[in-house]
């Protein structure tokens, strides 16, 4: 009976070890895993952009442009706003003397919002694609009295897409934020607003 007893409790104990041993090993695999996870992450931050930006500029058909090159040409007076791939600051093109917005679309900062090359890559394709469909419809678009002219394009220090257009002195999204519009504002606005989908 006694080594009955001396048998279940050896038993016992070494499932408790074996438990533990799985425990470990769960445990070990997952810091290897985040390790490992980290570890790539560092790795896309230190490589730089997935895709050779003079191939980028040739797919944009822009050219490129250095940071001094554009200090020469452009002075930051402040900034409009932000979109979903970028921030639209305002410039004083220091050539014409006239204000100019410039969408800024940072490419190396939507490689670092991914944890592995793929999607990474994935990411800068599809922005890639999309920054190029609105280049070709505002250069189509260019001219039109209701739609912001498209100025220049260009690919900087293989960091991010400079998207150049006309400033506007304000935005309907201010004017509404901060104004009652009377009715005969709302009918221009609506008539410029249908006139620029007119245009597309």
């Amino acid at each position: 009976e006694d080594e009955v007893v001396e048998s279940k409790s050896k038993s016992v104990v070494l499932s408790q070890v074996q438990r533990r041993r799985d425990l470990n090993d769960r445990i070990i695999a997952r810091v290897r895993a985040e390790q490992k996870q980290k570890a790539e992450a560092v790795r896309l931050n230190d490589m730089g952009p997935p895709v050779d930006l003079s191939d980028l500029a040739e797919r944009l058909s822009v050219r490129c442009m250095s940071g001094d090159d554009f200090e020469d040409k452009f002075e930051l007076k402040g900034r409009l706003g932000r979109g979903a791939f970028g921030v639209v600051l305002l410039y004083l093109d220091k050539s014409s003397n006239e204000n100019v917005a410039v969408k800024s679309i940072e490419i190396t900062q939507h490689i670092k919002n991914h944890d592995s090359l793929e999607r990474a890559t994935e990411e800068v394709n599809s922005l890639v694609g999309s920054t190029k469909r609105e280049i070709e419809a505002l250069s189509k678009l260019k001219g039109c009295p209701n739609i912001i002219s498209l100025l220049d394009v260009f690919v900087q220090d293989e960091d991010s897409i400079r998207i150049c257009t006309e400033a506007c002195s304000v935005s309907l999204y201010s004017i509404m934020r901060t104004q009652s519009l009377s009715l005969s504002q709302v009918q221009a606005i609506a008539v410029g607003a249908v006139l620029g989908l007119e245009a597309i």
